[in-house]
């Protein structure tokens, strides 16, 4: 036969075992110390809060004291008093039970009954003396910690991890299966694994992000009764099943799930669609789906203009929290295009991240580069429009005559003739806006 004690005073407690050779009312015949209790000589033992005790064997007797009594009984002769808080007789009580009590004052009990035990005087009845066959219950449940958050967001390989709190020590075993607990990601459930906790009154249970989940900008969130043993069990000292039943817990804004690259929506310009020359300004601006940031280094924008590669560079303080970038071309001489564009975008010294960590998808789709949107014109040559000489072999823009030679809504070319005295225009070839002509000898007309 065996019964368990758990200590639920709230304070340490002492205690001290043996067995009965022999007994009737008031009178004892106590057996020599059992070696599985500790102790010799009536030495108390102590019993920390919370803790259990298992006593094994017919006939064991044993008092509890809020205080180390060990000098005092040590020192009892015959006839003396001694009175303990609780005193307790396994024979009478049911074997496999668990019995809780509480170290406060109660009546005198005089020994002789199966259930409680006299010592040389009177014992203090015991506040809290029953069997315990209720199992333990949840009194919370709450996500509490992760591994890898960054900016209150989680991605692919971080944890997250989920705290149940039951209203007495729990023993999970996982023999047959590991109990689990299902949270929800992004409008998916989720089962986050039993991990440790186990004879404590906390069991954590943790999940791993993939990169397979959905983003959850509101944060992950648990239903309703969401646990699940899987063939494992969950039970208290005295082999109860714990309750599993729970309320739910809302959405928690301090591990939201992102597992997807940043990308560009669109590279634009606030600057006028028109043709540019040397001394310009062109204003270009980076757009993203969502914020971006970068610790070190800098952002480099890749511009092909003719035979010349122009690299504009973003440093990384102005890549915080950010959804969108601009920075300024100045036109250089060499430097040509039809049609400006972004030959490509890199990072240098540094990774741009958004706030969950994952890395910018640095590709430009189709129909998100400036010309989808702007006719800006990147041109060698003068404006001519308000030119009144020309020299021969110099190139002049005529995007300014613009009734003669250009359609505004197609930016295409329409036929004209220039005529001048003992040279001509010889058209150029672009049909895109900003086609050049240059003055050259020859005929005095040229049609197109």
């Amino acid at each position: 036969m065996t019964i368990s004690v758990i200590n639920n005073s709230g304070a340490t407690v002492y205690y001290m075992a043996r067995k009965l050779i022999s007994y009737s009312p008031n009178t004892y015949g106590w057996g020599s110390a059992d070696a599985s209790y500790n102790w010799t000589n009536w030495q108390a033992q102590a019993l920390a809060n919370g803790a259990t005790k298992s006593f094994s064997g017919d006939r064991v007797a044993v008092l509890f004291h809020s205080s180390d009594p060990s000098s005092a009984i040590n020192s009892l002769s015959a006839g003396d008093s001694f009175s303990a808080d609780i005193a307790l007789w396994k024979s009478g009580l049911q074997s496999g039970s668990v019995y809780t009590f509480d170290t406060g004052n109660g009546s005198s009990h005089n020994g002789g009954s199966n259930t409680w035990l006299g010592y040389k005087g009177s014992f203090n009845s015991p506040t809290n003396l029953a069997s315990d066959t209720t199992g333990p219950t949840i009194s919370s449940l709450s996500i509490t910690s992760g591994t890898g958050v960054s900016n209150s967001f989680l991605n692919a390989g971080d944890i997250v991890k989920a705290t149940i709190v039951f209203n007495e020590n729990a023993i999970v075993n996982t023999t047959g299966g590991t109990p689990s607990l299902n949270i929800n990601v992004g409008g998916t459930q989720r089962a986050a694994a039993y991990t440790s906790g186990t004879g404590s009154t906390s069991l954590v249970f943790a999940y791993t992000i993939v990169a397979g989940d959905t983003n959850d900008a509101d944060g992950v969130s648990i239903g309703a009764n969401s646990l699940s043993l899987n063939s494992g069990t969950i039970k208290d000292a005295a082999g109860n099943n714990a309750t599993l039943t729970h309320s739910a817990v809302s959405a928690n804004a301090s591990f939201k799930v992102d597992v997807l690259a940043p990308y560009i929506t669109s590279i634009t310009s606030t600057s006028s669609d028109g043709v540019y020359k040397v001394g310009d300004s062109i204003n270009i601006t980076l757009n993203f789906n969502e914020q971006v940031q970068m610790a070190a280094g800098s952002l480099k924008i890749h511009l092909n203009l003719g035979n010349v590669e122009r690299i504009l560079s973003i440093s990384n303080s102005s890549i915080s929290g950010t959804t969108s970038l601009s920075t300024t071309y100045a036109v250089q001489a060499g430097e040509t295009a039809a049609r400006l564009e972004v030959e490509k975008i890199t990072q240098n010294g540094g990774t741009v991240l958004d706030l969950a960590g994952n890395q910018l998808d640095f590709t430009i789709y189709a129909g998100r580069n400036i010309s989808s949107t702007k006719r800006i014109t990147v041109s060698l040559n003068k404006d001519i429009s308000n030119d009144s000489k020309h020299n021969i072999g110099e190139g002049r823009v005529l995007n300014h005559i613009k009734t003669n030679c250009i359609d505004e809504h197609t930016g295409r070319q329409v036929p004209f003739r220039l005529s001048f005295a003992g040279i001509s225009a010889i058209r150029g070839q672009s049909t895109e806006l900003g086609s050049f002509y240059r003055v050259t000898k020859g005929n005095t007309q040229q049609n197109n």
